[in-house]
């Protein structure tokens, strides 16, 4: 048993137990007087009854203790035997949704199999169990409550940070070495997420042992005869994804394909990742042709299976475009349209205005999982308004956002999946439209002038140090102000600095990004509304003079 499963707990507690055919006891502990915890008790029967037969190995545990932590820094914790949770996120509270319980309870029971009976044999290898509990957690959702649209969710909101994370120059690949004194730093979406989409499972051979990235290819080639380290491993040994160029053809019915590593700042890739950098195979061309023949339109990737931007040509967007307009794409099929046109956007590899033109297509869409991603980059283009001092601009573009989106907030019928979802809908949507900037100035001035009189800087040291600098680098990843990355490092020392190194990267290349944004957007933004009635063809027109008078 490895150390870090090993947990106890003292106090007074109140519980409920159960038990399914095939599983161990479940006792469910919380402090007195909480309430409604059968649905929760459920959801842990239901996943170890489900995880026995689906691995065809029965988890050894004959009782398994879960203890709800009123003040607990991490959602979930796969201690052996006895599993918390943090009451802020789970189960009987009523601002946590059916899909985070089911899917949380799933990730930590997974866990059982992968990461407690199956153990990495270093940190390197944390993407084995993380990844796998990932996947897991939402599989167990699809297969046992399909009224809950579980993938759908994890498209929505785990892909997209991990997509957003692997965009950056300074990110890590999935396998990547672990100093002991980073352990605390290195828990993020690339080793829950991007791992978690070419994952399938190993658990028999290595009970009870500590396996290696090598010990997952074997499994394969064992299952399927296939060598699948050849052909996937640069998958999780390289950073960063690729983005796939596609173009129509001189040819009819005939398009290209060329691909390259994405990266949302625009820099050249320093580690010249290209085509052959996720394949095996060095016959394939850099660019090659297919062809479709008479189609009306063409998407990769519709079902958003592969971890990877798509990119059109004009010809092509405009067809997809009509496809959307037309409801002819499926939910996923829009969703990974409006997702890879936000990342483009923001790389400066598409125009705002086929971003736009995607969210006035959207004014009718109920699909959480669509509507997601247009909230985050309609909060996105807000942001960077506000901070390059864009103020009637910024006013303009509210409008056209509350008017495309002022049905939305008020229908309630979202339908049965979508109920489950429909506050955190409501919460994006009306957050997208609502000024956050200002809210985001106040907590980090709360923190850089209470940071040391407040013990936060104290906190680095302790089992909150994570969650901290998590906040810090959400709440200092939207400025575009470059004087703000050094008031950042200011607050920590030398030595610290060394630790945190990564955390201050990621900011730094963020806010570029950011800073980025007015000069990409601004004047087709305003070009846009404006020929829409948002704003006037009179201020379009003296912005633009005022522009070429200063050249």
């Amino acid at each position: 048993m490895s150390t870090y499963l090993v947990a106890m707990t003292v106090g007074e507690f109140q519980h409920i137990e159960g038990q399914g055919k095939i599983g161990p006891q479940i006792r469910l502990h919380t402090t007195p007087g909480k309430k409604r915890l059968e649905r929760t008790l459920n959801y842990h029967i239901q996943a170890f009854e489900y995880f026995n037969r689906l691995f065809d190995f029965v988890d050894p545990m004959k009782k398994v203790d879960v203890l709800v932590v009123e003040d607990f820094e991490v959602a979930g914790m796969e201690n052996w035997a006895l599993i918390m949770y943090a009451e802020k996120i789970v189960f009987y509270n009523d601002h946590s949704t059916m899909m985070e319980e089911a899917v949380t309870v799933g990730h930590e029971v997974a866990h059982f199999w992968f990461g407690n009976l199956v153990t990495m044999k270093w940190w390197d290898d944390l993407w084995l169990k993380e990844g796998f509990a990932t996947f897991l957690g939402h599989q167990l959702a699809a297969d046992n409550y399909p009224e809950l649209p579980s993938w759908e969710f994890f498209l929505s909101n785990g892909l997209e940070r991990a997509r957003e994370v692997d965009s950056l120059i300074s990110t890590k690949a999935v396998l990547a070495p672990i100093q002991a004194d980073q352990l605390d730093y290195v828990y993020d979406s690339i080793r829950y997420t991007k791992s978690a989409h070419f994952i399938r499972m190993l658990c028999d051979q290595h009970a009870y042992g500590n396996v290696v990235s090598d010990d997952l290819w074997a499994a394969f080639m064992d299952a399927t005869g296939m060598d699948l380290k050849t052909t996937y491993s640069a998958w999780i040994t390289n950073p960063g994804y690729p983005v796939i160029s596609v173009a129509t053809s001189s040819h009819p019915g005939e398009v290209t394909f060329s691909a390259r590593r994405f990266i949302a700042s625009g820099a050249l890739d320093p580690n010249h990742l290209g085509c052959h950098s996720f394949t095996h195979r060095s016959d394939i061309p850099g660019t090659f042709h297919i062809s479709f023949g008479a189609v009306d339109f063409v998407q990769l990737n519709p079902e958003c299976t592969g971890f990877m931007i798509v990119h059109y040509d004009r010809a092509l967007f405009g067809k997809l475009l009509n496809a959307y307009r037309n409801k002819e794409l499926t939910d996923v099929g829009r969703f990974t349209l409006v997702s890879d046109t936000a990342h483009l956007v923001r790389a400066g590899m598409s125009n705002i205005d086929d971003l736009v033109d995607l969210i006035v297509l959207s004014r009718k869409e109920r699909s959480f999982m669509v509507l997601s991603p247009i909230a985050d980059a309609i909060d996105g283009i807000r942001t960077w308004l506000w901070d390059s001092e864009e103020y009637v601009l910024s006013f303009h573009f509210s409008q056209f956002v509350e008017h495309m989106f002022n049905d939305t907030l008020q229908d309630i019928d979202l339908g049965r999946r979508e109920l489950f979802l429909a506050k955190e809908l409501r919460r994006k949507i009306k957050a997208s439209t609502a000024n956050k900037v200002a809210e985001r100035d106040v907590v980090w001035n709360f923190m850089k002038y209470n940071w040391n009189t407040q013990g936060l800087a104290r906190l680095l040291g302790s089992p909150t140090s994570r969650k901290r600098l998590e906040t810090l680098s959400h709440t200092l990843s939207s400025f575009a102000n470059s004087t703000v990355i050094q008031e950042a490092k200011s607050l920590f020392t030398a030595d610290q600095r060394l630790t945190v190194n990564g955390y201050l990267r990621r900011m730094e290349e963020r806010m570029t990004i950011n800073k980025r944004q007015h000069e990409l957007h601004s004047r087709n933004l305003r070009r846009w509304l404006a020929k829409r009635g948002y704003g006037t063809f009179f201020e379009f027109q003296k912005h633009n003079y005022g522009e070429q008078s200063r050249m």
